[in-house]
């Protein structure tokens, strides 16, 4: 073939890919023409997208999506209360507490505050210093020889946030001549929160639709509250503290669902120590969840000459040797929600018969292997 010949052809070729090319653009609307052309231009410089959404509603892989009102309870004991002070003075022991959400329960001893001439008694929140509450002058409490007394109740530890409620009244419990021991159970139950997931997906640059690679999608799970009103019910020595929610306005910038109340993410016990003799322990709390014991064995720790050791659901401060505590400093112990999920109780039943099958569960959780494990906290559990 010629070279003249060989130039013929290619023209030719040239004119059926453009006449195609024609057709197909001329079988299109005009915008839609100039959108391909577009399309194709910008196809490398498209921005990577980022969707995020709610799946609460795909939650079937996950056990416990709501936790409505989880019973928290525990007991205060405190010991060896004679060892220091007196009806004016500190004992050895200035204050123990729990809380969970920003619910506190709290046992303190009374003393004289001879600086603001009233009553007083620290309360333990999840700040470095104690809060100090006094008496007012008409309900200054009174104490016959060798008594002591101890304050006890329920407060708000977030204040600050939004409108409190009405809370119930501190109460005072006193020890007798001789009685050296004050022991006293408490209850908590309010709050409800559902599980969550919100899943992130940043397809690859040249795509906008649904990602089809593992690296392009990632999870968040996370607890939110659901609606208010709740109900609530704490009880604590003589105080039975129980109701729901009011929407109140009061003032501007003073509204909300009263008393206050925020959701449990776990519970926490304080100790707030004055001083001690050696080889004695003066403070215990005991913590359930759900009317289940928590596990504090081999849990320790020091604090100069004190220390917090945990045996089973009990902590205990001891002292380890005679000392005194140079400031008021509040010691804490935290236990985090989720809990690991509780198989007793679980049967089998033959179907038809309603026979149990004697079926045991054992081992430990699986995770979905699709989804990262977002929880924090293990699905395998470890040795006892």
């Amino acid at each position: 073939m010629t070279d003249r010949q060989r130039k013929v052809v290619q023209l030719l070729v040239y004119g059926v890919a453009v006449l195609g090319l024609a057709v197909g653009l001329g079988a299109m609307k005009p915008a839609r023409v100039i959108q391909a052309i577009r399309s194709q231009a910008q196809q490398d410089l498209r921005p990577r997208q980022t969707l995020v959404w709610d799946a609460s509603d795909y939650m079937s892989v996950k056990t416990g999506v709501t936790r409505t009102s989880t019973p928290i309870s525990g007991t205060f004991k405190l010991s060896n209360q004679r060892d220091s002070g007196d009806a004016e003075n500190c004992g050895p022991t200035w204050g123990v507490a729990a809380g969970a959400g920003n619910v506190v329960v709290f046992l303190s001893r009374i003393y004289y505050d001879y600086n603001a001439n009233s009553y007083c008694h620290v309360v333990p929140y999840w700040i470095d210093e104690p809060t100090v509450w006094y008496w007012l002058p008409d309900q200054q409490p009174s104490f016959a020889e060798g008594e002591v007394g101890y304050a006890y109740g329920i407060v708000d530890s977030s204040e600050t946030s939004g409108p409190s409620g009405t809370w119930p009244d501190r109460q005072v419990i006193k020890l007798s001549s001789g009685e050296t021991s004050i022991e006293l159970d408490w209850t908590m139950n309010f709050g409800c929160q559902r599980l969550t997931r919100s899943r992130t997906a940043t397809p690859s640059s040249g795509r906008d639709a649904s990602p089809v690679y593992a690296q392009e999608t990632s999870v968040e799970d996370g607890w939110v509250d659901v609606d208010h009103p709740w109900p609530y019910h704490v009880t604590f020595g003589s105080i039975d503290w129980e109701g729901t929610q009011v929407w109140t306005e009061l003032v501007p910038d003073e509204w909300g669902w009263w008393p206050y109340l925020s959701a449990p993410g776990g519970v926490q016990a304080l100790f707030v120590q004055n001083d001690g003799i050696g080889e004695k322990t003066y403070a215990e709390t005991t913590l359930q969840i759900d009317g289940t014991d928590l596990n504090f064995t081999n849990g320790a720790k020091t604090y100069g000459d004190f220390s917090l050791t945990g045996d089973g659901p009990t902590i205990s401060l001891k002292a380890i040797s005679s000392s005194k505590t140079t400031s008021q400093t509040t010691w804490t112990v935290t236990s985090l929600f989720p809990l690991i999920v509780n198989w007793s109780g679980l049967s089998c039943k033959k179907l038809g018969s309603g026979d149990s099958l004697d079926v045991q569960v054992s081992g430990g959780l699986k995770a979905d292997p699709r989804y990262p494990v977002t929880l924090g906290f293990p699905t395998t559990p470890g040795p006892e």
